[in-house]
């Protein structure tokens, strides 16, 4: 047997043993063990590492920090399985940081009264064994020194890299993309590279360039054979289809053009997936009648939910995925896609909106690890809105503008990371690669085993 083998042989082994009750046990003492800790007022990295027994250099790694400034009800992970309780914690509070049941603990702990609890009480938090899942990322190519960084920086985590874009014009023509690098170096770090064809034009995602080329049989025909050439000329594994804003009256139109897509694509050997914004039911919202999940998720390989921007930049400010209308997407999907075809979307972004008196609002967005700078650039604390399950912090610019922003960060990322393990389906993707949000790349290390091409 090879050295690699019996390693994983013995890994194995050492997981799947069994207490003197007949119980399972977890994987405690695992190295991707992990809890979250919440920073509290007074805390410094110094006397997190300390208490932990971790250097700060190994807490500062994993959670992508520059320094050592924290902020109050900043999430940290911190390596292990042991969870120290601080003033003002309860079993109950770290099992719902964790998104585990508060009887697991008290069971895996051996807790005789929850409520009897004191500061310095080490509690196990369960580690439940890795899964398997494809992951997805969408990738924007900019140059080759920077495509060869990005993709060598991110490709143990990633399946399936998702080219963007790729538009047509009226007639089904595609426009060019200079993605040479981006393809071959896809390919020779083990992911897959997939064409991402989208309706966008200068305005935005266009239904009315949709519309035009679905509902014409010849305009559809040289969009298919369009895409077809791409995928053999340039290399790619197959095609991502990113139609946004459709019309509700082109439901069939679309549902007819992915069919044919896909029997063009089968014959070839190229994979095809979607991306589809999250609805709760077939008619629910109404304005995304245009998307049919069944008869889609027929024909597609992959399907990828979007299920983010609940809240959007020029919008009311706000959750961009709370965890509530997320696992509704979810209950609706597996009701009409194949569970081994979905895709969760996960936001790699946050959301900055500038507030003002008349109720208008405006923004930007940029990535998670930002957002944790700016927190601490204005020593403003950190909130978390449970019921969304999001965290969120107020501030005021040099200007005297009143902002409010929005993210993900290490307890909001394990609930919907959760979602994919409870539903069983296939994986998870992310908009998009180099938006740094390390806490979303340790955790889905230390959660899953990612499939590889």
């Amino acid at each position: 047997m090879k050295p690699i083998y019996q390693k994983i042989l013995l890994l194995i082994l050492s997981i799947i043993c069994f207490s003197s009750d007949g119980l399972p046990v977890y994987a405690n003492r695992a190295p991707d063990s992990f809890v979250i800790y919440e920073v509290k007022t007074g805390d410094t990295l110094t006397k997190i590492a300390n208490v932990y027994h971790q250097s700060v250099a190994a807490i500062k790694t994993t959670n992508g920090l520059s320094g050592e400034r924290i902020v109050p009800g900043q999430s940290l992970i911190l390596s292990g399985n042991e969870y120290i309780l601080a003033a003002g914690d309860s079993i109950w509070k770290i099992a719902e940081r964790h998104g585990i049941s508060q009887e697991e603990i008290i069971r895996v702990n051996n807790v005789q009264n929850p409520l009897n609890t004191w500061t310095g009480t080490k509690i196990v938090v369960p580690q439940p064994q890795k899964t398997s899942i494809m992951t997805g990322a969408y990738m924007v190519p900019k140059n080759k020194l920077s495509d060869l960084w990005l993709l060598r920086q991110y490709s143990p985590l990633v399946t399936q890299i998702g080219i963007f874009e790729y538009h047509p014009d009226h007639n089904g023509t595609l426009s060019p993309l200079y993605a040479t690098t981006a393809i071959k170096e896809s390919w020779k770090q083990h992911s897959e590279p997939v064409a991402v064809v989208t309706n966008l034009t200068q305005k935005g995602f266009d239904p009315e360039l949709a519309h035009r080329l679905l509902k014409t049989p010849k305009l559809r025909r040289k969009l298919i054979q369009n895409i077809d050439i791409l995928l053999r000329t340039q290399g790619y594994k197959g095609v991502n289809i990113d139609f946004e804003q459709l019309y509700p009256q082109d439901r069939e139109f679309f549902n007819q053009f992915m069919n044919e897509l896909a029997q063009k694509l089968k014959r070839n050997h190229f994979t095809l997936s979607i991306a589809v914004p999250a609805k709760q039911g077939d008619q629910t919202p109404s304005y995304l009648a245009g998307y049919d999940y069944a008869a889609l998720g027929k024909v597609v390989d992959y399907f990828f939910l979007m299920t983010y921007d609940w809240h959007w930049l020029g919008g009311p400010a706000g959750p961009i995925a709370p965890i509530r209308q997320v696992r509704a997407t979810l209950n609706y999907a597996v009701t009409r896609v194949p569970k081994q075809k979905l895709f969760l979307g996960i936001p790699m972004y946050a959301y900055d909106w500038t507030l003002s008196p008349n109720g208008k609002t405006s923004g930007k967005s940029y990535a998670q690890s930002q957002a944790i700078e700016l927190a601490m650039d204005h020593g403003s604390p950190i909130q978390y809105d449970k019921e969304s399950e999001s965290p969120y912090f107020y501030y005021t610019d040099a200007s005297g503008g009143k902002h409010v922003v929005w993210f993900e960060d290490a307890r909001s990322i394990v609930k919907k990371y959760r979602l994919i393990t409870k539903y069983n389906i296939k994986g998870m993707g992310g908009w998009k690669l180099g938006l740094s949000f390390p806490q979303a790349e340790s955790i889905a290390s230390r959660m899953f085993q990612i499939v590889k091409p």
